[in-house]
């Protein structure tokens, strides 16, 4: 007989000040994303809350990454 695994939630995501590396980071994630990609056109923009100058949010940086023609 197989054992079933227990399904595992995900940790509470809490919602935060903004934080003074925010920027920072996300500067940094998206150098790494160029450089790894340097052959391809595309926009690396910041979404979501933390792109929002004194907003509270998640501590996640989210990037969209537009391809461009």
């Amino acid at each position: 007989m197989a054992t079933m695994l227990k399904p595992v939630s995900p940790p509470p995501i809490a919602i935060v000040p903004q934080h003074k590396n925010w920027e920072s980071a996300c500067t940094a994630e998206i150098v790494g994303i160029r450089s790894a990609t340097s052959s391809l056109r595309m926009f690396v923009d910041q979404v979501g809350s933390t792109a929002i100058k004194g907003l509270e949010g998640k501590p996640i940086i989210d990037l969209l990454v537009t391809p461009v023609d």
